[in-house]
Order: C-alpha cells, then structure tokens, then sequence
C-alpha cells in the first residue's frame, strides 16, 4: 500500500471515518492504544511516515469516539430544529391572530370611550334640562298666585284700553290750549269737547 504514497495518501483522505467497523475500533482501543510504544512520538523514532500514521489512526479513534457521541445530538438537533421551526411556524399565526383579535379590541376600545363621553354629555344634558325644569316649576308655581290680581288688573285695563284715544285726546287738548283759563272756562271747554268726541263716536271715559 505504502509502495504508492499517492494512491496510499489518497485512501486516507477518502476513507469512510463515519462507517469504521466496531471491530477494528475495538482492536485499536484494547490492543493497541494501551501500548506505550503506540504513540506519535515513539512511532517517530522509526520514521515520519509511521508517525503520520500512528496520528492519523488515534485521530480516527477519537473522531469515532466523538462522532457516535455527537451523532445522536445531531439527530436531536435536527429534530429540535424542525419542531423549533413548526413552532416559529405556529408562533407567526397565532401572532396574526393574536394582532387581528387586538385590533379588534382597541375598536372596541375606542367605541366604548366614544360611547362613554356621548354617555356624559347626554347626562350633564339631562341634570341641565332636570335643574331648568325644576326652575319653571317654582316659577309656574310662584306665578300662579298672581293669576288672580292679573285677571282682575286686565278686567280693569280693558276699559281703559278701549277709551285711551279719546282720554289722550281730551288731555291733549287740555295741555295744550286750557293751561291760561280759569277752572269754569276749562270744565266748559272739556265739556264741549267731550260731547264732539260722543257725536264723532270716539270712546272715551266718562265723568271729569
């Protein structure tokens, strides 16, 4: 084998180090790992080549060690990656509907404010209606008594109202032309004018 260092050199590169025979392992680990002489260094004292050798089988040694060790972690991984990834998977939709649901809420939310602040105004206007309310009650109610002396007052100023322009009249009249005369002169002057103003049909009070 070793009479073609290539084809020697390449056979170690290509050889199956994931498949090595339990068999072999177990020589190399009962025979000759235990063995003093079985090292780098004393395989060196013979030539480079044994040493190169000698390194290369104990690094298969604990590559197989190794290797049967982190295999099944490596499976484990990989599995734990796949759930890990289902799980992201899972996680982004039920973050969608998670987001969804929130939104739906913060309308909620909003509305119920909305609707809060609508509720308030509503019953200051309600309490503003209630006092203004209360206050015309008391109103009407103190008002009432006066509906009597109103009554008879309007009964009163009706007739007044009804004989205003012939009253204004004759006080005009009186103002304007009686203030020099004496008292005799003025009842006749007013008298006269109170008999014109019953031929002309204008009313007016009777009497002085």
């Amino acid at each position: 084998m070793m009479g073609d260092v290539k084809m020697f050199i390449d056979s170690l590169k290509t050889y199956d180090k994931d498949n090595i025979d339990p068999k072999i392992m177990k020589v190399i680990r009962e025979k000759y790992k235990p063995m003093e002489m079985f090292t780098p260094e004393a395989a060196a004292k013979g030539s480079s080549a044994a040493e190169g050798l000698c390194r290369w089988i104990l690094a298969m040694e604990i590559y197989d060690r190794v290797a049967k060790v982190v295999a099944p972690k490596k499976a484990q991984l990989a599995s734990a990656e796949g759930e890990y990834a289902e799980a992201v998977k899972g996680l982004a939709a039920k973050q969608a509907e998670l987001k969804i649901v929130l939104d739906k809420l913060k309308n909620m939310q909003d509305k119920l404010a909305e609707l809060d602040a609508k509720k308030t105004s509503l019953e200051r206007q309600y309490e503003d209606c209630n006092n203004k309310l209360e206050r015309a009650e008391k109103l009407m109610g103190g008002l009432g008594g006066e509906r009597v002396r109103w009554g008879e007052i309007s009964a009163e100023l009706g007739p007044k109202f009804n004989n205003l322009l012939g009253d204004v009249l004759i006080s005009s009249g009186v103002i304007a032309y009686l203030g020099p005369f004496f008292i005799p002169y003025r009842k006749e002057a007013v008298a006269g004018w109170q008999s014109l103003a019953i031929e002309k049909r204008v009313p007016m009070s009777q009497g002085d």
